[in-house]
């Protein structure tokens, strides 16, 4: 993606991102309004970008936009589904879309019901399907016909915490030959398995790169303190505070600090201390 931007009307969503993808997973991370929803919708096809140029291969996406959507599986968030289709019907739906050859149409519904646990559940009426089993079967259908580039937006949105664990096995095993662009709210699903992660803010790029190089000039300003409850909401008043935790007597206060505290040693950052650190209304390090 070069200098890729997006106006709508006075409003910038996107702002001359550039991205440079090979094989693996990208965790896309932002608060609602950052533009991730706008990148996804531009590399699907679903919306024009306003300027900017896209390549696969080497090739713009505007001369190959046929060959590209072949390669491309896209996931969207909040998906409407036909609720009077079988979960086996809506798959062959998808795969007659994706133009799979008939003689294969079978093999691969069967694999794809299967590898999200709901082969068992194909002959269900879609109405019948909770939240959870339909998002995985939006998934399954994303992933028929072996997609080259996969964008996922809230894949595990309504899924119980086994059922993450499944789509996480999923995309960790897919990823060696793939490029999936992975944009969720839920940290601990895509800092498991992520080969990097981008950070996006008003439409721009702010951070990108691997849990090492992010936390490389971050490692020596998040700190654990032990403290009660009146200076816990002391804390939260005055630090960018990431986590809270309630103990026997009184409570472990995880934060981030510019300055070293006094006789603590700093704890190993997490995805979600720079996570919290970017996206704080007013940004504590930078």
């Amino acid at each position: 993606m070069k200098d890729l931007t997006k106006q709508y009307n006075a409003k910038l969503a996107l702002d001359h991102v550039n991205l440079s993808l090979n094989e693996g997973i990208y965790g896309l991370l932002g608060p609602n309004g950052a533009g991730k929803s706008t990148l996804m919708n531009i590399l699907a096809g679903n919306i024009e970008k306003t300027t900017g140029e896209i390549l696969y291969n080497d090739q713009p996406i505007d001369e190959c936009r046929v060959l590209f959507n072949h390669c491309l599986g896209y996931m969207p968030q909040n998906q409407r589904l036909y609720e009077d289709f079988t979960g086996y019907d809506f798959m062959g739906y998808f795969a007659s879309l994706k133009e799979i050859p008939r003689n294969q149409i079978k093999s691969e519904i069967e694999k794809g019901l299967t590898q999200v646990s709901l082969w068992q559940d194909r002959q269900k009426r879609i109405r019948e399907y909770s939240g959870g089993m339909k998002q995985r079967l939006l998934l399954a259908a994303t992933l028929l016909k072996d997609p080259k580039v996969i964008v996922l937006d809230e894949p595990t949105a309504g899924l119980d915490p086994m059922q993450r664990v499944q789509v996480r096995k999923i995309l960790a095993q897919l990823s060696k030959e793939k490029i999936i662009i992975y944009a969720t709210h839920v940290i601990s699903d895509v800092e498991l398995i992520a080969d990097q992660f981008i950070f996006l803010k008003k439409g721009q790029i702010i951070q990108k790169g691997t849990m090492q190089e992010l936390t490389r000039t971050f490692s020596n300003y998040v700190y654990e303190i032990d403290c009660n409850e009146e200076t816990c909401e002391k804390l939260k008043q005055e630090y960018c505070v990431t986590g809270i935790q309630k103990k026997t007597k009184g409570y472990a206060v995880r934060l981030i600090s510019k300055e070293k505290w006094p006789g603590k040693e700093a704890v190993s950052p997490t995805l979600e201390d720079l996570y919290m650190n970017n996206f704080e209304d007013e940004q504590l390090w930078t």
